[in-house]
């Protein structure tokens, strides 16, 4: 019998509880127990990266860096720099006037890490969510008051950032042990489904997202809208993805250079243009499937003569007929889409992960 491989994975355990919680303890424990027990450079190399997330002040040499999980001490007048960092799937960003209001004090971070260097003392405190939880203004707020941190000093990160930089740094070390330790943590984040990328866009109260989702053979597309009181998200496996956006691209008349210009260029204009010819078609959708599962069209549409919208539609199949009698959408003006994928606009994809889903259309290269 050959096993799962998250049973062979040193950080790998069963939940107690349903809850996320358990999860978040689980997570924030392996990651410090992992950064511990490897070699110095190895966490040296780890507060070098959170120098850079929080872009704190150039640091000298570290004597010593110490952890504490469940942290809820409050504030510390001999710590000299002070920082929130909160890890999620998703990292939503958070304005200082956003954090600044909130009065409530108390709480308990996941964990805090301290780096004491030649001079002057830094502490990260450390807020960590899994699976789709996601940060949360007051939570965050409320451990800047509670904390004595100032608001802007609040940054946040996806954990397929941390699990890049446990990937990239594993072939640096020559420890054997932080090698394997590295290794398997980055293997950890994969089976908690948190190494994958998320490409979020909000507007008007609506957060829409796109991302990668591994499935069971091949890769999984996933996008996602979700407002105050429902949330919809439709996936498509490898092969409707490319079925649905060759026909797109192609209705489109968008050359591969076009779409490089496009999604790796950012040439707003171009694509604003594409699209515009087809208000009120629908422009492509794809057969595959439609007796298992659900088919999916794109379609453009306007919205009270302002943006063009692009609806990715799921149709349902109703009885003989290939009607859709029910139609769930997630949808994007042009330049939502653009700002999604573009790295200048939030977490986003990397330059090869756009090159693979929208020039070559090689979602199984993207991950």
């Amino acid at each position: 019998m050959i096993m799962h491989k998250k049973w062979d994975n040193l950080f790998w355990q069963s939940p107690s509880s349903d809850t996320s919680t358990q999860s978040e303890v689980n997570t924030t424990k392996n990651l410090f127990k992992v950064l511990k027990d490897s070699g110095e450079e190895v966490e040296e190399a780890f507060a070098e990266l959170l120098w850079e997330i929080t872009e704190a002040p150039d640091s000298s040499s570290v004597q010593e860096i110490t952890y504490e999980r469940e942290y809820s001490d409050g504030t510390d007048p001999n710590v000299d720099w002070k920082y929130l960092i909160g890890i999620s799937r998703k990292a939503r960003s958070f304005s200082k006037s956003t954090l600044s209001g909130i009065e409530k004090e108390g709480g308990q971070a996941d964990g805090s890490i301290m780096v004491e260097t030649e001079t002057g003392d830094y502490q990260f405190v450390i807020e960590v969510k899994t699976g789709e939880d996601t940060l949360n203004k007051t939570q965050l707020g409320k451990y800047c008051n509670h904390f004595g941190i100032d608001p802007q000093n609040t940054h946040t990160i996806q954990w397929s950032q941390v699990h890049e930089w446990f990937q990239s740094f594993q072939s640096q070390v020559k420890d054997e042990l932080s090698s394997y330790l590295l290794a398997e943590f980055s293997e950890y984040l994969i089976c908690q489904n948190l190494d994958r990328k998320v490409a979020i866009r909000r507007h008007s109260g609506v957060e829409k997202s796109v991302s990668l989702e591994k499935g069971t053979q091949n890769p999984k597309i996933g996008f996602h809208a979700k407002e105050s009181g429902g949330s919809d998200t439709k996936t498509l496996t490898s092969e409707q993805y490319i079925d649905l956006f060759t026909e797109f691209f192609n209705e489109l008349e968008l050359s591969k250079e076009d779409r490089r210009k496009i999604f790796i260029g950012a040439n707003e204009a171009k694509f604003r243009q594409a699209v515009s010819n087809f208000t009120g078609e629908e422009i492509a959708s794809t057969d595959i499937g439609f007796k298992k599962q659900a088919r999916y069209r794109l379609i453009a549409s306007d919205l009270d003569g302002d943006e063009n919208l692009l609806k990715l539609q799921e149709m349902r199949e109703d009885g003989r007929s290939a009607e859709f009698p029910n139609t769930y959408h997630v949808m994007f003006t042009e330049w939502e889409l653009l700002e999604a994928v573009f790295p200048d606009h939030g977490p986003g994809f990397t330059d090869a992960t756009r090159n693979a889903l929208f020039v070559n259309l090689q979602p199984d290269n993207s991950l």
